[in-house]
């Protein structure tokens, strides 16, 4: 109607009617649309506490929405796992890390519910599992890397078959959010529970304050413990499969005895421990893969009935001891060994737990039960052999040292065996702090006669732990306050409490540190071979970016903060504003 109207009016036909010669002309305006193409300057992100791989020389760290991984020993990044790009929006952030044992297959899990697996040794990635609503906050392996469980804030447990891609069953029971998991051995008594059971067991822990037993055989909840008292923030087990910690909100560290563990402690101070426990993790993957692969028959109601009954008796409370910090304890892992406990608070403090052998329990324990005769004889005491056992969790655990940092903790691992380089070192650990960064501390014995002799190592005292490397350089240690972008568009200068750094923006790489004031602001020189950065005291602080020096500038330049710096357009000066 319009194109007949003006055709009309080219023709003399007269005017347009005031119905059409009224009506608003829209304008269709193009804007630019902008994504985020990439990120840098995070060595590690608070939210995901690192693992090592299997040899111990790379330390793998969640960076917003990839995996950084940095060679602890040269502090320097050796490779970044990108996830393929999606069609529009931001990449979701790491949320948890799991490494599957004896393999460099990782598993990331993302704040939308999946899950990726990574190869360490080439960097690829060919699966990825979908199975929660929301952020996976718990990820383990199972001991042959055969299974994966992951728990979520929608407070469902999934279990995954890593060699079929594809998930299992879903488990549900959690009235909060799963806050850790791991896989347990049950009773190796194959005539109780049938031909087609394998007795393997998955313990969760929830912000319920439940820590729940499920047999996988049934995908049922067999055993509930509700006595924790106060929210169960992590659990672990340790390397014989024999004792469970649980870490609480309050200051208690909880102990249970698991059905089914090795009753005896691997042996220390031989140099094929660790070549043995390969071979072990071989051949329990080699025979998990040939159990999948062989038909079973469907349980029985008999099985099924007996297997949740022997599901039902896993764990055995041990009682609890009470820890140094009253704070919350967050994560809760023992060593390779088993020997040793670490408890991350959200404090400034990683404490670590030694565990006795039988001989010091046997000791203590006859000690203890001496005392309750001698009190018994006075009149003061009753049933002695009712209370012999009482609180074991105190017998077997005793506090050897707290890693005390100058930031807020976030996270921990323990190094593998491997990276104990000199004699006395009983453990290497690697604590992620709140501040970007990842500091590697080294625990040793106080007496290092004592430790090198594998007899009296368990028994000796630690020393004060030292710090001994740390991933600091790449990344702030506050917020940064200003950027800018020299005209070439080749270096990237950023500034902080602390002083600036110099990026190189094309690869995300930190060329240069210089420690200074706390800068707010920052601008180019004209030849851009300097910058100045005003300070929060005032000073404007001139800074080479290419030697990654700072010269002399106007310490006095002003009375308050400098909040503003600007080149003059002729660039014989700059104006600056506070």
């Amino acid at each position: 109607r319009d194109r007949d109207a003006t055709r009309a009016r080219a023709e003399g036909a007269g005017p347009l009617p005031s119905h059409q010669s009224s009506r608003p002309r829209v304008m269709v305006k193009a804007y630019l649309r902008y994504e985020q193409a990439r990120s840098f300057g995070v060595v590690a992100s608070p939210d995901c506490a690192p693992v090592y791989d299997a040899g111990g020389k790379n330390l793998v760290c969640a960076a917003l929405e990839r995996l950084a991984v940095w060679d602890v020993r040269r502090g320097i990044l050796a490779s970044s796992l990108v996830p393929p790009p999606r069609e529009s929006g931001a990449l979701p952030a790491v949320t948890r890390i799991a490494r599957a044992p004896g393999s460099d297959v990782v598993a990331a899990g993302a704040s939308d519910g999946s899950i990726r697996l990574w190869n360490l040794v080439d960097g690829s990635t060919d699966v990825l599992l979908k199975g929660h609503k929301s952020e996976v906050t718990a990820l383990r392996f199972s001991r042959d890397g055969s299974l994966l469980v992951s728990g979520g804030k929608d407070t469902n447990v999934v279990v995954w078959d890593v060699v079929a891609e594809a998930g299992l069953c879903r488990l549900r029971g959690h009235k909060g959010q799963v806050t850790d998991a791991c896989f347990v051995d049950g009773d190796n008594n194959a005539d109780t529970r049938g031909a087609s059971a394998s007795g393997r067991r998955l313990v969760t822990c929830s912000k319920d304050a439940t820590v729940r037993v499920w047999d996988l055989d049934t995908q049922h909840c067999a055993q509930t413990v509700s006595a924790l008292g106060a929210e169960a923030w992590s659990l672990d087990v340790d390397a014989r499969g024999a004792r469970l910690a649980v870490g609480t909100s309050d200051d208690r560290l909880h102990l249970f005895a698991v059905a089914g563990g090795k009753s005896t402690p691997t042996p220390k101070g031989s140099d094929s421990d660790e070549n043995t426990d390969l071979v072990a993790a071989e051949t329990e993957t080699e025979t998990a893969t040939a159990n999948r692969n062989e038909p079973k028959a469907p349980l029985t109601r008999e099985q099924i009935a007996s297997s949740i009954e022997d599901a039902s008796r896993t764990l055995t409370p041990m009682g609890h001891l009470p820890r140094a910090d009253k704070s919350r304890a967050s994560l809760v892992r023992f060593d390779d060994d088993g020997e040793l406990l670490g408890v991350q608070t959200v404090g400034r403090a990683v404490e670590m737990y030694r565990v006795r052998n039988d001989a010091e329990m046997a000791k203590r324990r006859k000690r203890k039960a001496k005392r309750k005769r001698e009190k018994g004889r006075d009149g003061g005491g009753g049933d002695d052999d009712a209370n012999e056992n009482e609180n074991v969790a105190a017998d077997e655990l005793e506090l050897a040292a707290v890693v005390r940092t100058k930031a807020k903790t976030r996270g921990f691992a323990f190094a593998p065996r491997s990276r104990r380089g000199r004699p006395g070192v009983r453990a290497v650990v690697a604590v992620l702090l709140d501040n970007n960064a990842v500091e590697e501390w080294e625990l040793e014995a106080a007496d290092d006669a004592a430790a090198n002799d594998a007899a009296t190592a368990s028994a000796s005292k630690f020393a004060e732990p030292t710090r001994s490397r740390a991933l600091e350089a790449a990344g702030h240690r506050s917020d940064i306050r200003a950027v800018a972008l020299s005209s070439d568009d080749a270096t990237l200068v950023s500034c902080s409490a602390k002083g600036a750094k110099v990026w190189d923006p094309s690869r995300g790489a930190c060329l240069r540190s210089v420690d200074g004031g706390y800068g707010l602001c920052v601008a180019f020189a004209p030849a851009g071979r300097h910058v100045v950065v005003g300070t929060k005291s005032g000073a404007l602080e001139l800074v080479d970016v290419q030697a990654g020096a700072r010269l002399r500038g106007a310490p006095d330049a002003h009375e308050g903060a400098v909040w503003g710096v600007s080149t003059l357009p002729d660039g014989s000066g700059f104006v600056s504003c506070s």
